[in-house]
């Protein structure tokens, strides 16, 4: 009985853990999004860059969004199968 309450301890333990470093991840590349909006937007003040391709700058870091999102699920979907097997070969 004990083990199994040690197990589910330690999953949480887990969860908790990998919850944190999904924030920082984001946090993360949140900060490099607003890095690259940023040089985008000082190219458009400067004269560098016209509005059409301002347009398609900003277009790009949406993109960039959705696709770190597709990437953060699937790394959160690997960590995740990663942790079951491995509390499971540890019950072995």
């Amino acid at each position: 009985m004990s083990k199994k309450i040690l197990i589910k301890k330690q999953m949480n333990d887990l969860k908790n853990k990998l919850s944190e470093l999904n924030k920082q991840l984001k946090r993360e590349e949140d900060a490099e999004r607003m890095k690259v909006g940023e040089i985008v937007i000082a190219m458009y003040k400067s004269g560098n860059l016209n509005l059409v391709s301002l347009e398609a700058e900003l277009k790009k870091i949406i993109g960039m969004e959705e696709e770190a999102e597709e990437k953060l699920d699937e790394r959160l979907s690997n960590r995740e199968d990663s942790q079951i097997r491995s509390i499971s070969n540890e019950d072995r």
